[in-house]
């Protein structure tokens, strides 16, 4: 099964949706965009700096328009996290 393609135009719906539309928190503009990709920020059990898990948090990257202050949403929180290949 194929997994759906990241889509910034439905993160910025949901985020309406939800009242996410609060003015910048540097600069207090309120023009803002959804970048075209996803990124993720690795999760781990403790602060040793290594590596062990292969667990990320999946986010969307919401970027003011004026001074380029970047805030992370989580996709789990859009119910936009694909299930794993063969979970249905």
């Amino acid at each position: 099964m194929k997994k759906p393609e990241f889509c910034n135009k439905l993160i910025e719906e949901k985020l309406v949706d939800m009242g996410a539309t609060n003015a910048c928190h540097r600069c207090s503009e309120n023009e803002f965009v959804v970048l075209d990709e996803m990124t993720h920020y690795p999760l781990q059990p403790d602060i040793s700096g290594k590596r062990k898990s292969k667990a990320t948090l999946p986010v969307a990257l919401v970027i003011c328009t004026n001074c380029g202050a970047v805030t992370p949403h989580a996709l789990g929180a859009f119910d936009l996290i694909p299930n794993e290949e063969g979970d249905e």
